[in-house]
């Protein structure tokens, strides 16, 4: 079972990184191309989360005998979705702290530029509220790491529904 979490885990994380890397070069040379990085990001994080299925239905046909319970199912897409998410996280605190330590002021001067006037004072202030809050590492392993967790979580559950046998 611990193999096919770590296999598992290490290629959707490898695949989710590589794609945060490219999108967020793509945003740091081009801020007009925020919308277009993220919707490629969080296609890629989508799909490469698809591998918890995989990883679910291995278990089920080598170690399970083509059985097991929701539990373990549930239990296998998490630590597939944990792994994937850490070095998510992992990758992501090297790329900003070494290459885009600026990266906040960019994203938000871009935010506030394609902010509606009406909203402007509200998102100026969340946004703000969000940049101090990514100086402390606690908060921004949080804000991270709640990135890509939650889809890995719901792919879990939903992996662990599709597959159980009763």
């Amino acid at each position: 079972m611990k193999q096919i979490i770590i296999r598992y885990g290490l290629y959707t994380g490898i695949i989710i990184t590589l794609f945060m890397v490219i999108s967020s070069i793509l945003f740091m040379q081009n801020q007009e191309m925020s919308s277009t990085s993220m919707f490629i990001g969080m296609t890629v994080i989508f799909g490469a989360f698809l591998l918890v299925f995989f990883a679910i239905k291995k278990y089920k046909e080598t170690i399970g005998n083509g059985t097991f319970s929701f539990k373990n199912g549930f239990l296998i897409g998490l630590g597939v979705a944990i792994i994937a998410s850490t070095i998510y996280t992992i990758v992501w605190a090297i790329e900003y702290n070494m290459y885009f330590p600026d990266f906040m002021d960019k994203w938000l001067a871009y935010e506030l530029k394609t902010a509606k006037p009406e909203e402007l004072a509200a998102k100026t202030a969340e946004l703000k509220t969000m940049q101090e809050n990514y100086k402390n590492p606690i908060l921004f392993v949080l804000y991270t790491i709640m990135e890509v967790l939650p889809i890995g979580i719901l792919y879990s559950l939903v992996g662990a529904l599709i597959f159980r046998k009763k």
